[in-house]
């Protein structure tokens, strides 16, 4: 399987804009919609270093990262105002605020630093979420709903993000982290619309 390390490795031959996607820790955000609902999440002193961590592999890999999305989407303007990545100790992704945990685990077992490669893959998922929301696929998130009005909310909204992530990673990697059902259908959907290239059955 194709890693984002290599990637990101292939893509610094790559001239990207300048880096319009910012990094931030807020304390309020992160202790009034996230830590209050995960009592065993790690310490504020141990989230803020691992915050610091993501914060400077943003800065060192984001304007490559930035640059694939926009080849995987082809998307040439993207995000078009400045944006702002909020870390936060431990929770679920968000798209909107973009929202990107440095912990994974729980909720009743251990939480653990996210890896490098992690973050960078769930900063990515988010974006890809807002790029399915632009106005260069709106013709496409129509003829969806047409389509299937009637799929679970979570679906319809991996439809889209199951097939940029398969051009920016590789099919093999949709298929090996796509595997919860609803998850699954959204792809299998990706595939029978055509928004997967030359995939015709999943898995």
């Amino acid at each position: 399987m194709v890693t984002l390390s290599t990637v990101l490795a292939m893509g610094m031959l790559v001239q990207s804009a300048p880096v319009p996607v910012t990094a931030h820790y807020s304390w309020v955000y992160d202790e009034h919609k996230h830590r209050r609902h995960l009592p065993n999440c790690p310490q504020m002193e141990d989230v803020r270093i691992q915050v610091e961590r993501a914060i400077a592999l943003w800065e060192q890999k984001g304007d490559v990262l930035l640059s694939h999305i926009r080849t995987a989407t082809a998307v040439d303007v993207f995000p078009t105002e400045p944006t702002v990545i909020y870390f936060i100790g431990c929770g679920r992704g968000i798209s909107d605020p973009l929202t990107v945990s440095v912990y994974k685990g729980g909720p009743d077992g251990p939480f653990v630093p996210c890896a490098d490669e992690d973050i960078l893959r769930e900063i990515a998922h988010e974006l890809l979420h807002q790029v399915a929301r632009t106005v260069e696929y709106m013709a496409v998130r129509k003829r969806l709903r047409r389509r299937y009005p009637y799929v679970e909310p979570v679906v319809a909204s991996h439809i889209l993000v199951a097939s940029f992530e398969a051009r920016l990673y590789g099919y093999a990697y949709v298929r090996e982290t796509y595997v919860m059902p609803e998850y699954a259908r959204a792809v299998r959907l990706a595939v029978k619309e055509g928004l997967i290239p030359g995939k015709q059955t999943f898995p």
